[in-house]
């Protein structure tokens, strides 16, 4: 529990190139079922910084897919 199944091996070794807060916060927000409010206050940061953060994880994610 608590953690990603990857079902694909470039997806995986994109997600292990994500910074610890982009990964902490993709697990929150996915894994756990979170809210952005509710990840921002775990994380003690503002939710625009989750936002932030997920549009920049899918965005790095989405490049690394189009490199394969």
């Amino acid at each position: 529990e608590g953690e990603f199944d990857f079902q694909s091996e470039w997806l995986e070794k994109a997600f292990s190139k994500l910074s610890d807060t982009c990964k902490e916060i993709l697990k929150l927000m996915y894994v756990e079922g979170k809210t952005t409010q509710e990840v921002a206050v775990q994380l003690n940061c503002s939710a625009g910084y989750v936002y932030k953060q997920r549009a920049k994880a899918f965005e790095f994610i989405k490049k690394e897919g189009e490199k394969r």
